[in-house]
Formats: C-alpha cells, structure tokens, sequence
C-alpha cells in the first residue's frame, strides 16, 4: 500500500547576509511531499521504504528561493542523516501525539551533556539515491524538486496509530549553522549555501508545537552516544529480513552471482566505461560507495578489454543507448506523471508512482493512487523522447524468488559507521566554527582595548605636557614678578637655576622670602640724639632738696 502524505518542512536560520556581516533569524516553511514505496514486515517492527520530495528549485511559497546549483553543493550533506521523533506521554499516561525538540540533561563520566531525549525512526541513507525530477504541483505549475529515498520503521504500535489517525504530521529539517543567502527587495530570500542536518517528526495536534530547528550540537551527541546504535540496531534488522528474502523484486540477480539496483550515479559510472549493467561479475548493494563501485567498474572494464569470446560487456553505442544513461529513468518518470488525478483534499497530482522498470521487456511499473494496486505499461524511446503507453495498463503482480547470496552478505556496518562518522564530523565542524568564532570575537576585544590603550596614554601625555607647561608658565611668572626687585640677590638667582625642583607654591614662598629679607636688612635707621647746651656758668643752688635732707 502506498501513502502519500504531504509534510511541512520548517527552516530556521541563521543567515548571513552579503556585505552587511548581519546575522538575521528567519523562519522557512516548505511544502514536502513523501511517498511509502514498500512494505518489510520483522518480527518486531514494521520498516517503510519512502520516497521524499525535499524542495523544488525557484521561488516557493514562503518567499525562500533554491537554485540547483545550489541544492547540489548541499546534497551530500543529506546522506546518513536520522529521522528522528519523541512520543509525548501526558499526566494520564496518555501516548497522545509527537512531541516537539525535547531535551534533558544527562550526566557521564565526562561531565554533564545536553542530549535529544527521542528516538530514531528512520534514516536516509548512504544509498538515498538523490535526484531531480519534475512534478506538477497544486496550482497546475510544473517545478523540478529534489528527491531521495529513505527508511522508516515503526519503533510502537502507538507510533503508527499516530500516523494513521493524522496522515499529516509536521516534519523539521534541520540545517546546519553554515548558511549563507541574499535578502532580496521584495522580502524573499535566496540560499547561496546550506547544508541537511537531520529532521525530526512533530505534533499536529499541539498549535504550539511548530516546526523549528534543533540545535546542532546537541543531533551531533546524540547521533554519535546514543540514536547511532539505536539506528545501527534497526539496520541489522532491516539487512537480516532482505537478506533472507527477495522481497520486493527490486534487486534482479544472476546466477553467476551479480545483484543490481543501480541509480543514477551508478548508471552514468557504467556509461562512462561503456558497461552493460547485466555484464556485471560482482554484487553491488546499499552499503557499496560510488568510489568502491566505480574502482571495481574499473578493474572490470580494464579485465573484459579484450574479450574474446563473443559475449561482449560493453555497450553498442554508448553515446546513443540511452536506455543505460542515468537521465533515463528520469524522462520515464516524467512521461509516466503526465497522467493526473485530482480530489478536493490535494488538488491535482500525478496519478501513479513509479516504482520500477524493465529495459528488456520496455515496460515500466507503477502504483495507482486511485485503487492502490500495481500496473505495468510498455513505454517506447525516440531519441531522448520517452512515451507511456498508458492505454496498455496491465495489472502486475510481485514474485518472490531465492535471494542469490552472492560474494558477501548486505552489510550496514559501513553505513552505520558513516552515521556516526557524519556525527562526529558535524560536532567537530560544529566546535571549530564556536572556536574560530570565539577567536574572531577575542582578536576584536584586543584590537579593541590596545585602541583604548593608546588612546588612555596618548591622553596621559597630553595631559601631563599640558600641566608641565601651565606649571613652568607659573613659575615664569612668578620670576618676572620678584626680577626687578631681586635681580642682584645670589639666592634667587640660584632659585632660578633649580626651579625645576620646586613647585610654583614653592618658589612663589621663596621669593616672598627672600624679599622679606632684603627689606629687614635696609629698612634700618640710624638714631638721631638732641643736642644738650650747656651754659658756660651754672647757678650754684646750695640747698637744691630743700628741707627734705638735713
């Protein structure tokens, strides 16, 4: 059964703008499309294969602009990314709705770490498969989005009631802190460079609850101590089911032990050393990178160059087959979404999904939203014109078959290594742009204060210069004051030749001095005596006391 479930993906930025060095939080909400391609049912979880429309390029609704270019520089980021979710319990014990970005304090052995306190429910993996594809969208315009595949499991049962009871939920995307973009006059935006974080599931049932973005250090510790085992643990599971089994006839095997379900990057490698992907001696899978696959393309192109046995391995034309390039399957994908249906609840939108082809039989496979069901067309090639029969509709049926083992067992461990590799990778970028931000912000306090500095010195000097010559313009003054009455005095010509060890208060006193001196010493007077005159002859008075001495 397919699902196809419309999702809102909210960005939150931090953007830095061009020329100004602002940094501006804003807000993006763009309408994502995803649909459930397959089934796998364990023994305990339920694991979905979907297909997620991600963005489209152009102006979207919420002003926020996507070039390709652009989108394709962040893909990689994409890859080994988790889904991630937290089931809200309430005061009853209720399990009600998803909860949104919860946190809680943990202490370890190494200090006190704030963690995401949810569970994994998906990935998308290594093997995502990211391509564009165009799609006519609710308002009959026709835009190109990007597209990838990813793996969903339902970790309880209370999970998939949720999903089954809202169809809709809220979906975050979270980006990393690396973002860079263009205010545009008309108030919309445009990304120049972003990078994928994660995405988390949230509540739809909560109107407070709306999409937002995690915190990046806080996805990088959780992805590498705690959410990657949980993930690599869910892998296992998924790998240990399709290893058992052939379950959706996806991967073709050979007896000779080759196994593909080639994507595009893969087909354009195959196209270029001009391989037929059936000439294939080794097994590809998820798990196998693009470097591995084209290093062993490689070693078998440069084994077969002269094949001499008639079975030849390359392509007939392989500037011409294009049944082998990588924009095949694209082209089909359009031709086969010309065909649309429409309901009042989500307008107008193809009428199947793709879900497989076959080059040899030229017939493409698809589901059909109307009954659920699986239909096979023949579809035929003129040029890189690609037509859908739609009028030879046949219902098709899927074949389980014996898995072919191959060389070695689908492995995750390589993909889970990569999840917890991406992690750490994303705290250590996460740390380093803190670091280096930290560094910039103390270069400019020190640049700072070393201004502050001279300026506080070169004040000081002034100042000190300015009082040195108000001081000595006194002690000028004062000299000028006292020169014409003490030109001749030795001391104060002395005084003079030391005055820079006095003050202007001192010297001032000094001379006052020094004045008081000189006008003590020559304000004396010589006493004058009355001239006496005596008579020559003096009367004798024979009893001058009278009768007072006898």
């Amino acid at each position: 059964m397919i699902l196809v479930s419309k999702l809102q993906i909210a960005i939150k930025t931090l953007v830095a703008f061009k020329g100004g060095g602002t940094v501006v939080e804003r807000n993006f909400s763009i309408p994502v499309t995803f649909a459930i391609m397959d089934e796998v049912q364990g023994k305990d979880t339920r694991f979905l294969k979907i297909v997620i429309d991600v963005l489209h390029t152009g102006k979207n609704f919420n002003g926020s602009i996507f070039d390709e270019d652009v989108v394709n520089d962040a893909i990689p980021s994409i890859k080994n990314t988790p889904i991630l979710g937290y089931i809200l319990v309430d005061d009853d014990g209720d399990t009600d709705d998803f909860a949104a970005h919860e946190y809680k304090i943990v202490k370890q052995s190494e200090g006190y770490k704030y963690m995401y306190d949810g569970s994994a429910y998906g990935v998308i993996p290594e093997s995502c498969n990211p391509r564009w594809i165009n799609k006519v969208c609710d308002d009959g315009k026709l835009r190109k989005f990007l597209q990838v595949d990813a793996l969903l499991w339902t970790k309880f049962e209370r999970a998939v009631e949720i999903f089954q009871r809202d169809i809709v939920k809220g979906q975050s995307m979270e980006l990393s802190n690396d973002f860079e973009g263009i205010e545009n006059p008309d108030g919309s935006f445009t990304f120049t460079k972003f990078k994928f974080d994660g995405c988390c599931i949230l509540s739809t049932s909560d109107p407070k609850i709306q999409p937002a973005m995690i915190n990046s250090t806080a996805i990088a510790c959780f992805s590498a101590d705690t959410i990657a085992s949980e993930i690599k643990e869910k892998l296992d599971e998924y790998a240990s089911i399709i290893n058992g089994r052939n379950e959706n006839g996806l991967l073709k095997s050979k007896e000779e032990g080759g196994i593909f379900d080639l994507n595009k990057e893969q087909l354009d490698i195959l196209s270029k050393y001009s391989i037929k992907p059936e000439a294939l001696d080794f097994s590809v899978d998820d798990t196998m990178g693009l470097e591995e696959f084209e290093e062993k393309v490689a070693a078998f192109a440069s084994a077969n160059e002269s094949n001499d046995d008639g079975n030849s391995v390359l392509c007939e034309d392989a500037t011409t087959d294009f049944a082998l390039n990588g924009a095949f399957e694209t082209e089909l994908k359009e031709a086969l979404y010309e065909e649309m249906m429409e309901d009042e609840d989500w307008g107008k939108y193809p009428k199947y999904s793709f879900y497989d082809f076959d080059p040899e039989l030229s017939e493409v496979y698809a589901y059909d939203y109307a009954d659920w069901k699986i239909y096979g067309f023949t579809y035929s090639v003129n040029g890189d014109k690609v037509t859908v029969d739609f009028a030879s509709k046949k219902r098709k049926k899927l074949v389980i078959a014996d898995f072919d083992e191959g060389d070695k067992d689908l492995s995750i461990e390589s993909l889970f290594t990569a999840i917890k590799n991406k992690a750490v990778e994303n705290a250590n970028a996460t740390f380093m742009a803190e670091k280096e931000q930290f560094a910039s912000q103390i270069n400019e306090l020190n640049g700072k204060y070393s201004k502050l500095e001279g300026d506080y010195n070169t004040l000081v000097s002034e100042n000190n210069a300015k009082i040195a010559a108000e001081e000595t313009a006194a002690k000028d003054s004062i000299f000028e004051m006292f020169e014409k009455e003490l030109s001749n005095d030795a001391e104060f010509t002395a005084l003079k030749e030391n005055a820079n060890e006095f003050s202007a208060t001192e010297i001032e006193n000094k001379c006052f001095m020094l004045v008081g001196k000189k006008k003590a010493n020559f304000s004396r007077k010589t006493e004058k005596f009355s001239k006496v005159i005596i008579p020559e002859s003096v009367p004798v008075i024979p009893n001058p006391y009278g009768d007072l001495f006898d």
